[in-house]
């Protein structure tokens, strides 16, 4: 008898097991879904490592979808580099991103970086004719990307 049982165990455990392998039914969730509005479609292409996220209701206010705090940060950083008044810094582009990994779409060599997605935001300031990358994370980590790989192009561009 207990060669029996015991070989209903072992029968029970891989049914259990091979039911574990087999493949699970898509799940469609048309709510969940990202829309893309057609404005967001014509705006310049994202930088490498980047895809668009819409924007979420934060509790901070958003400077065209990046916290102020973040955004006076990121200024400040820009002032002291390179030494202008912020009435002459001009905002092109603040949008939240989601970045494919810790690298923020700017990888230094040497460097390793964490491999999950890590949201975040594209911030790109122009001033005397010059533009200045930056790239953040939603923790509040930012870094000017001086060596920004070449960017994407978007399906409508």
């Amino acid at each position: 008898m207990r060669f029996k049982e015991l070989w209903y165990m072992i029968t029970g455990f891989m049914l259990v097991l091979l039911a574990g392998c087999t493949p699970a039914a898509p799940v469609s969730n048309p709510t969940l879904e990202p829309t893309i509005d057609a404005n967001i479609r014509a705006t310049a292409a994202l930088p490498q490592g980047a895809e668009r996220v819409p924007p979420t209701s934060a509790s901070q206010p958003v400077v065209s979808e990046v916290p102020q705090s973040l955004m006076a940060a990121v200024m400040d950083d820009l002032m002291a580099q390179i030494g202008v008044d912020s009435n002459t810094i001009e905002v092109t582009r603040a949008e939240s991103v989601l970045w494919n990994d810790g690298s923020l779409g700017c990888p230094q060599p040497g460097e390793f970086y964490t491999q999950a997605p890590v949201a975040g935001y594209h911030i790109v300031l122009a001033t005397d004719g010059r533009t200045y990358d930056y790239r953040a994370a939603e923790s509040g980590h930012f870094l000017l990307c001086q060596n920004a790989p070449p960017q994407l192009s978007t399906p409508d561009s």
